[in-house]
């Protein structure tokens, strides 16, 4: 976590996502169970818990279902500081990426930390594990699932996100709202359009979670 300081106030640590990767197994109660492949990592197994888990696409950021994942496949899983004590251990999920195909460079999933514009439009953000990371004027900027309109200047500390970059320059950036941790308060939810809302004269349904809603839909 990272812990900035200014003149009289201090403002509360982010807590960063933790990346482990690998090859899972599915288990009851849509759980993971991940051989982690980090060459880092201090433990080898850990169980993963999706009940409130973002499963993504690795490469259109769009979310795929528990169901659709297979035993064997590879996935990226930022999961939070707290785990359990258990052999091995368990934590919950943030992000879950899959359908990954092979040698493409995943995306990375942070929390902003700090952020510089410049004044040509392009920006340089820092993550909360440290990275840095510089966003173009012409990056792609996209909301998760709502029709709100994000640009480069909406990536302010405490903003979740997702980077497809070289590993040093962002090629787009997807933002989501809400499940920023600090180091002492609970979790924070953005407000997202809900409801029925009428869109240049025609009325459409956004979802609980911000998603505009597509087929038939059974309410009251």
């Amino acid at each position: 976590a990272i812990q900035t300081e200014s003149a009289g106030s201090e403002t509360p640590a982010i807590l960063a996502p933790f990346l482990v990767y690998g090859n899972i197994e599915k288990l009851d109660g849509e759980r993971l169970f991940l051989t982690n492949s980090a060459s880092d990592a201090s433990y080898k197994e850990v169980v993963i818990t999706t009940e409130n888990s973002k499963i993504l696409d690795a490469v259109t950021g769009m979310p795929v279902s528990y169901d659709s994942l297979t035993d064997g496949q590879i996935v990226y899983a930022y999961i939070g500081p707290a785990m359990t004590m258990s052999l091995p251990p368990m934590a919950n999920a943030e992000i879950i990426l899959t359908n990954i195909p092979a040698d493409y460079s995943v995306p990375v999933y942070g929390i902003v930390s700090d952020q510089q514009v410049n004044a040509d439009g392009s920006a340089s953000i820092t993550l909360s594990d440290g990275q840095q990371i510089q966003v173009p004027a012409d990056c792609v900027v996209t909301p998760y699932l709502t029709r709100n309109i994000v640009t480069i200047q909406d990536l302010v500390p405490g903003t979740s996100c997702l980077i497809w970059s070289d590993g040093t320059t962002a090629s787009q950036i997807m933002v989501f709202a809400g499940n920023v941790l600090t180091d002492n308060s609970q979790p924070e939810t953005d407000e997202v359009s809900t409801g029925w809302v009428s869109n240049d004269g025609q009325w459409v349904y956004y979802d609980e979670s911000g998603g505009l809603h597509k087929g038939w839909l059974e309410y009251n």
